[in-house]
């Protein structure tokens, strides 16, 4: 018989696996080498610096699998927030040329003019009203 694998704080013993996927925007393919060996190494150094146990990864052209064991105090949300925040800064630092070069073009801001006037200004009184609501 397997033994379990139990993991313990000072007030908890615990057997915790989060399975995250995340995708990318539309779903387009674009995460191809060496974009995905960045992700991986971030997402990896990432695990590492949190004290989270990564248990698998596998990125594929237009998602991620992250399977990672953390201890109870921490809340999913906090931990997607980490992952997902820093590989998409540490992915348009080191491939902004190739996000804008490829035929999917990943958008990497809001359309000009969309919140302030231009032919799109009716935008901008629509989210203040939602606000007052």
């Amino acid at each position: 018989m397997k033994k379990e694998a139990w993991k313990s704080t000072g007030t908890a013993v615990y057997n915790i696996n989060y399975h995250f996927v995340w995708s990318t925007k539309y779903r387009r393919q674009v995460l191809f080498p060496p974009i995905d060996e960045t992700l991986k190494r971030a997402i990896t150094a990432l695990c590492m610096e949190h004290g989270y146990e990564l248990l698998a990864l596998e990125v594929m052209p237009d998602h991620i699998h992250v399977f990672l064991s953390a201890p109870p105090k921490i809340a999913p949300a906090v931990i997607a927030k980490v992952l997902k925040g820093s590989t998409a800064r540490t992915f348009f630092e080191k491939h902004r040329t190739e996000a804008q070069a490829s035929p999917a073009r990943i958008r990497l801001r809001m359309p000009p003019n969309s919140f302030g006037g231009g032919r799109h200004s009716w935008v901008k009184e629509r989210s203040f009203t939602a606000w007052f609501w």
